[in-house]
Formats: structure tokens, C-alpha cells, sequence
């Protein structure tokens, strides 16, 4: 039986895409587990840190979504899942940041903890 010279060239281009698609889930996995760890700023230096990351996880996920209509079919549905999970855990997070906003400007914002009264002095003679 002769050989074929035929050679399967799209193996690698779907490796390409599988490691693609792979470290774009692990990066939102991991971005909604840093979100979900580091928002609970109650001063206004943090809340305002808390709006600097959420600027630029909103910015991955639409660069992120602008991506997918490139990937190929059977991954462009995940990566739509995936970034319509990361949408919706913004919008919960943008909630939770107006919220904190609203708090603080409303005076309701936790201050510094009131110091606890010391052990009652001797009088002096």
C-alpha cells in the first residue's frame, strides 16, 4: 500500500486556539476570583482602587469579546459564554462600587476605628 504524502496541517492551528481559548478562560477565572477576594474597599483611596481594576477588567473582557467572532466555531461559543459571565460579574461588581460611592458620600463610610478606653489610672499623690 503506497504512502500518502497527505499531512494534517490544521492540527496545529487548532492547538493555537485550544492554548488561546485556555488562557483566556484561566485569565477571567482567575480575574473573577481577584474580584471577588479584593472588593471590599470601605475608604474612598480604596474604593477608588477598586474602580481603577474594575476599569481594566472591563477593558479585557470587551477586548476579550471583540476576539471571538476570529475563533472558530465549536470555541467561539465558549468564549461568548465565558465573556457573558464576565459581563455579568461586572455589572454585579459596578453595583456593589456604586453602592460603596453612595455610602461614602453619604457619610456612612466605616472610619477609622474608635480607640478602645485604657485601664483607669491611679491618682497620683
Amino acid at each position: 500500500m503506497p504512502k500518502s504524502s497527505f499531512s494534517n496541517k490544521s492540527a496545529t492551528p487548532f492547538r493555537h486556539v485550544l492554548a488561546i481559548v485556555g488562557a483566556c478562560s484561566f485569565i477571567l477565572l482567575a480575574t473573577a476570583g481577584v474580584l471577588a477576594l479584593s472588593s471590599c474597599a470601605t475608604t474612598p483611596k480604596g474604593v477608588s482602587r477598586e474602580q481603577q481594576l474594575y476599569l481594566v477588567t472591563s477593558n479585557a473582557v470587551s477586548g476579550l469579546s471583540a476576539l471571538t467572532p476570529y475563533v472558530p466555531a465549536p470555541f467561539s461559543t465558549l468564549l461568548e459564554g465565558a465573556t457573558a459571565v464576565g459581563g455579568a460579574l461586572l455589572a454585579v461588581w459596578a453595583s456593589h462600587l456604586h453602592r460603596s460611592v453612595r455610602a461614602l458620600e453619604n457619610g456612612s463610610g466605616k472610619g477609622p476605628a474608635p480607640k478602645a478606653p485604657g485601664p483607669p489610672q491611679a491618682p497620683s499623690s
